[in-house]
């Protein structure tokens, strides 16, 4: 299980995540990850080789998701990250192939993406 907020939580069920709400312990949507993240109320997904980065309405805070080389399944991917915040801002490290790596930066307060 991962914490959200005081009213969801992610949990795990036939290797997919999936978000539910406390109160009727049931799915918010029909959406399934491959793995989530949450960190100060904004929760980052991982699916389909693809990151993108929700409120906690369950919206979208990109234009577009991050295409990414893993599905960040397996722990050894998830470890590639590196996942840091500070203050503000989350950062975390994506690979786009099996050697480069892109550096990126939300800012949590303006909604704002840098890389």
């Amino acid at each position: 299980i991962i914490l959200i907020n005081n009213e969801m939580y992610a949990y795990k069920d036939d290797g997919q995540y999936y978000i539910a709400s406390y109160d009727t312990l049931e799915p918010l949507n029909n959406n399934k990850y491959d793995y989530i993240i949450s960190i100060n109320d904004i929760i980052i997904t991982f699916n389909n080789k693809q990151i993108n980065i929700l409120d906690n309405h369950l919206q979208s805070k990109l234009l577009i998701p991050i295409n990414t080389y893993y599905a960040y399944k397996t722990e050894k991917e998830r470890d590639t990250l590196k996942i840091e915040v500070k203050d503000n801002y989350i950062s975390f490290s994506v690979y786009i192939n099996d050697s480069t790596h892109k550096n990126y930066i939300y800012d949590t307060n303006n909604n704002k993406l840098y890389n």
